[in-house]
């Protein structure tokens, strides 16, 4: 009796509020009847069981710890889910025969000739297939670190390298891959032409960064959402030109609002919108724009994280002043915060979470805003100096992560 690997081989079990399936059971059947039939947790069959109890985590267990399903190739069957209370619910899975690939033996992955290949991975079968197959399903041992892009790529046999995504088509994570001695459960997509990875290692989590607009399409899978929303940061204000014993000081740019929000409520889509930052007063008493705003927008959310203010024009006067900007406001999310105020200093605001900021020492032109959502340093002439420019806030990002 042979027992192969199943798909996907690690499925993590929700309930209805989408938490784990905490102490839900699976119980395998032989098709079309109610006689129990063993899976088993490794290929040689050494551990089996008729049922299969989920762990707090939501991922099948034995003894205590994670397992992977192993299904017995000349067996069909029929799997029922049942509650903690022992209740069964949802619709049987009914006539599941564990796929039969063209190989699922394990390959080691080749490193390339600079002694890594964590984002081109290849690895060759005896014998060689001609071609890919839809649903040819491999098993690589990987001998090199875990993918660094989202995309990385898999090709089997020099039959051409292809793009590693997830089983929902969604991209990978970095990370993904798990790196030296993973074993990564690739099947062949025919119509996406990609190789689904069935087994990522950071399965259940998915960030997207969104730096221009954009439509958010969430997995099927993901039962809970996270938004980071920054509003971009404000355009300094120019100065004018001076004469003896005159200054002039641009106001600074405002730091942009801040939005954190989670939710178990997955909407079908969400519109992003990325806020510009604001930009730079010409050169001469002329203000700075306002920042761009930006939002998250669905069917059960409006997440809001407004710009920061454009730095006022300096005047040539007889001392110096550092005018005050104030930073965006946010609302909507379970936690708001409003972007920095500027005006200590040359200093622009910052986002919160932002680290970096936008300084200058007089006299000089306005410095741009270096970190998301970061205000602009305001432009300063001390006496008898030409007039200078502002410069432009840093621009917003949204950010959302899936579970």
């Amino acid at each position: 009796m042979a027992y192969k690997i199943g798909e996907p081989t690690q499925q993590q079990f929700i309930d209805d509020n989408g938490d784990p399936a905490t102490s839900h059971k699976l119980y395998f059947y032989l098709e079309g009847t109610t006689t129990p039939t063993n899976v088993a947790f490794d290929t040689a069959g050494s551990s089996v069981a008729t049922t299969v109890t989920i762990g707090s985590n939501g991922y099948p267990q034995s003894g205590g710890s994670d397992v992977t399903i192993y299904y017995d190739e000349d067996t069909t069957y029929d799997i029922v889910r049942k509650d903690a209370a022992d209740v069964a619910y949802g619709a049987t899975i009914e006539s599941y025969k564990v796929p039969t690939p063209s190989s699922t033996d394990t390959i080691k992955s080749v490193l390339s000739a600079g002694g890594s290949a964590a984002d081109v991975i290849t690895a060759s079968l005896t014998p060689a297939p001609t071609s890919l197959v839809d649903q040819q399903t491999v098993i690589v041992e990987l001998q090199h670190g875990a993918n660094t892009t989202t995309t990385p790529t898999f090709n089997l046999n020099s039959l051409g390298a292809k793009t590693i995504v997830r089983d929902d088509d969604q991209a990978l994570v970095v990370g993904d891959t798990g790196g030296d001695g993973y074993k990564l459960l690739l099947s062949f997509s025919n119509t996406k032409d990609s190789w689904q990875l069935l087994n990522p290692a950071k399965s259940g989590v998915s960030k997207t960064i969104y730096t221009s607009n954009d439509t958010h399409t969430p997995s099927s899978k993901a039962s809970t959402i996270e938004f980071e929303v920054i509003g971009a940061g404000g355009g300094s204000g120019g100065c004018a030109a001076t004469g003896g014993a005159q200054y002039s000081t641009g106001g600074a740019g405002g730091g942009g609002g801040y939005v954190n929000h989670s939710t178990t409520t997955v909407d079908t889509s969400y519109t992003i919108v990325v806020g510009s930052g604001g930009a730079g007063g010409t050169a001469g008493a002329n203000a700075g724009s306002v920042g761009g705003d930006s939002s998250v927008t669905g069917a059960s959310i409006t997440l809001t994280g407004n710009g920061g203010a454009g730095g006022i024009g300096g005047t040539a006067i007889g001392s110096v002043i550092y005018p005050a900007t104030s930073g965006g406001t946010a609302s909507g999310g379970l936690f708001n915060v409003a972007g920095g105020d500027a005006g200590s200093g040359l200093d622009g605001g910052l986002s919160f979470k932002q680290t970096i900021v936008a300084t200058a020492t007089r006299p000089s032109a306005g410095v741009a805003g270096i970190d998301y959502g970061t205000g602009a340093s305001g432009a300063a002439s001390d006496p008898n100096e030409s007039a200078r420019a502002g410069a432009a806030g840093g621009d917003g990002i949204v950010i959302v992560t899936e579970y």
